[in-house]
């Protein structure tokens, strides 16, 4: 196909288009076995020598026909950390849970990601994989769900290379409430990852929050930077250090801070979660894994910071999983702890009213 300035193949058969990956032909060549994505998982089809397509394998069929919700665009304005009086235009997607009714804004969980520039095309498979951090398990639970905008030019300011994300957030919070798309008092944030750290660093600088979950990620720049990759530190010595390079850059890196903790240890210092534990007043659920390429260390020291602060934190760490969980008992684990935590601080108002025709799980 040569219409696109990219050439693609497209396979055809007998004369029908066919949408999908191929993965086998028969001896003859007159039998094409595809991979297509649906909005569940994989089907595997088989057209025949005659031109029929026959699905012989559909994964999670107990899904179709569910209302899975909508992503819908959100547009804002953010200042300039670089340039006085100047804005820029940002997006942020959200979805809300299905059935939701205008009068009775949901809680809501606000994803943070240094770098993000969400897509709010809805993705096809919608579940792929077991993943435990689908948004769309939030939305079944009658939560909306937001991936932040957070371009890496509008969070790095002269502080730190995160030091902008507080001020992002706080606009994107600003246009949540004023659309009408969540409570304001039951609002969460939460970080995966590069995600936590950030979560964390917000929480400590923004008010109007209800609580934060940080999973699998950092707290402690500094030791960070010295510290090993986890486990992996005992597989393979030449790992040790390899957190280096994510400071020492001057771009390229969410965490680029241009120098070393010996050139300027109090940038180090300053732009740690750990060391602001004192500033975070709201309830803090932290949750990490022993394999993790991040030192379940790190959240070791951030509870005992904020236990020491007198704040309500909540600590639970999986054995055996990497970075993050995929063992379904874990998972189901996971989720009645988000669910209990949550519940706690924002837990979802009355169903709407009559028939639940939403198909929610």
């Amino acid at each position: 196909d040569f219409e696109d300035e990219t050439p693609r193949m497209q396979p055809v058969m007998a004369g029908l288009g066919l949408d999908g990956q191929a993965l086998a032909l028969s001896a003859g060549g007159d039998a094409l076995l595809l991979k297509q994505a649906s909005e569940t998982g994989t089907r595997l089809v088989l057209v025949t020598p005659d031109g029929q397509a026959q699905t012989r394998l559909s994964l999670n069929t107990h899904l179709d026909g569910l209302d899975w919700g909508e992503w819908q665009a959100l547009s804002y304005s953010v200042p300039d950390p670089a340039r006085l009086g100047r804005t820029h235009v940002v997006t942020s997607c959200i979805l809300m849970p299905p059935g939701q009714e205008a009068a009775h804004p949901p809680p809501m969980i606000l994803d943070i990601y240094p770098g993000a520039r969400p897509n709010c095309t809805s993705r096809t498979p919608r579940l792929a994989y077991p993943d435990p951090h689908s948004p769309y398990l939030w939305a079944a639970r009658g939560y909306a769900y937001a991936r932040i905008a957070a371009p890496r030019d509008m969070i790095r300011t002269e502080a730190g290379p995160i030091a902008g994300l507080p001020e992002m957030t706080r606009a994107a919070r600003q246009a949540i409430l004023e659309a009408g798309l969540a409570d304001p008092d039951r609002l969460i944030l939460h970080g995966l990852s590069q995600g936590a750290v950030s979560a964390l660093h917000v929480a400590a600088r923004t008010e109007g929050f209800a609580a934060v979950i940080a999973q699998n990620g950092w707290a402690d720049l500094m030791s960070h930077y010295f510290g090993p990759p986890g486990v992996h530190a005992d597989l393979s010595p030449d790992l040790l250090g390899t957190n280096m390079p994510r400071y020492e850059a001057e771009a390229g890196s969410d965490f680029a801070m241009g120098v070393t903790p010996f050139e300027d240890p109090d940038r180090y210092v300053t732009n740690s979660p750990l060391l602001m534990a004192g500033d975070i007043e709201i309830p803090v659920l932290l949750i990490h894994t022993d394999m993790d390429g991040f030192p379940k260390s790190q959240f070791d020291q951030m509870y005992a910071a904020l236990a020491r602060q007198g704040n309500p934190v909540r600590y639970v760490w999986y054995a055996g999983e990497g970075h993050g969980i995929s063992s379904p008992a874990n998972i189901r684990d996971l989720w009645e702890r988000l669910t209990r935590f949550t519940g706690e601080i924002a837990a979802p108002g009355p169903a709407p009213s009559g028939p639940d025709q939403s198909g929610r799980p």
